[in-house]
């Protein structure tokens, strides 16, 4: 492509991540999760391309799932956060799953829907240790009352791991047999509890045995590791790189300042290429003087600051490069390669952040290869 810059999405690598996900569950069921635009990959062209591959579709919020149905998703769509009551119409008229953590929500979805003669679908959410959103165990008679609310059908139940990211998985066993409890609970009073899950990406990566009914693959799907602790035996396949093409080239003397603030000056004849993307494109001005990017496979180190739209790269050592060429962000170029989880930790963030900063200015572009 001659964009300026654009990012390139492997629908290939998706498609393995998901099957190796699907892999570890006995039932084979995997909710590919795509809130926040597909972690930045293209929530739409994604879920377009695996829809035949899960049993579900996991967002933040209503507008997404409402994105996913307007484009021909027919699946079920969870949205894993609270519905704001504005958003509850959209449940109705998209036939969007609510998770449910508080009655007071509940009563709410419900009035609507009977308004309407409607039954809205949920999950019910247990917080075993994440302190995000949901019921605790404790408030077990809450949770069997959302039975008896009309308009409303529990179609499956979950929790969310805080720490299978983490070597120590003290705290994700607790969550686990803290959930187990309530299931059998439930199970107890004759309760159909649905579908049943508990692990993300963390969670399928790292058990075995213990994912319930269906998980929950997020930052995965991409390619991309819940941390540096998790095995890398389970092997993904990164789906993400992103080209810029250079703008301008040109040779500064010695003691030339480059960017604001002349953080940098040059200390001898240098050449200079301009990268057409900053910050407000998703690279962060903390990787200032602190980054680099491939050119003809090659190392091209930052200098001086990010700016918004441009940064400057050192090319004195690569020959003949001229406005026009290929700069690497993220990817391969000859022998060399840049990873995002580079990129974040220069920038003092992580992947998920990172992939997810990533402009709507810069073009996504999809392939098989």
């Amino acid at each position: 492509m001659e964009e300026r810059t654009y990012v390139n999405i492997n629908l290939s690598a998706i498609k393995h991540n998901i099957q190796a996900a699907s892999a570890k569950v006995p039932s084979g069921n995997v909710m590919a999760v795509v809130k926040a635009d597909g972690y930045g990959h293209g929530a739409i062209p994604i879920s377009k391309y695996i829809e035949n591959l899960v049993a579900y579709f996991g967002v933040a919020i209503p507008q997404e799932g409402a994105s996913l149905r307007e484009a021909g998703i027919t699946k079920p769509i969870l949205i894993l956060g609270i519905t704001a009551p504005e958003g509850i119409s959209q449940l109705i008229d998209y036939d969007l799953t609510a998770t449910i953590s508080s009655i007071e929500e509940a009563k709410q979805i419900s009035k609507l829907a009977t308004s309407r003669d409607k039954i809205v679908k949920i999950h019910i959410a247990i917080d075993t240790g994440m302190s995000r959103i949901g019921f605790l165990p404790c408030d077990i008679d809450k949770v069997i009352s959302l039975y008896d609310i009309p308009g409303l059908k529990v179609t499956g139940i979950f929790t969310h791991y805080a720490s299978a990211d983490e070597t120590n998985k003290d705290l994700s066993k607790m969550q686990h047999e803290k959930f187990d409890l309530v299931i059998k609970e439930l199970n107890k009073r004759g309760l159909d509890t649905g579908i049943k899950h508990i692990s993300n990406s963390a969670g399928i990566i790292e058990f075995d045995n213990c994912h319930f009914d269906m998980v929950r693959a997020g930052i995965m799907i991409y390619g991309l590791y819940p941390s540096k602790e998790v095995t890398r035996a389970f092997v993904l396949k990164p789906a993400l790189t992103w080209v810029a093409r250079i703008s301008y080239v040109k040779v500064m003397g010695m003691g030339c300042s480059v960017s604001y603030g002349a953080t940098y000056v040059t200390t001898g004849e240098t050449r200079i290429a301009t990268i057409p993307i900053g910050y407000a494109d998703g690279y962060p001005r903390a990787l200032s003087s602190n980054s680099r990017v491939l050119i003809k496979g090659k190392e091209a180190p930052v200098l001086g600051r990010i700016c918004m739209d441009q940064f400057m790269v050192d090319v004195t050592n690569i020959d003949g490069v001229c406005a026009g060429d290929a700069a690497v962000i993220v990817g391969e170029s000859g022998s060399e390669k840049i990873t995002v989880e580079e990129l974040a930790d220069k920038a003092y963030s992580f992947n998920y952040e990172f992939v997810c900063g990533i402009g709507p200015r810069v073009p996504r572009v999809y392939s098989e290869n």
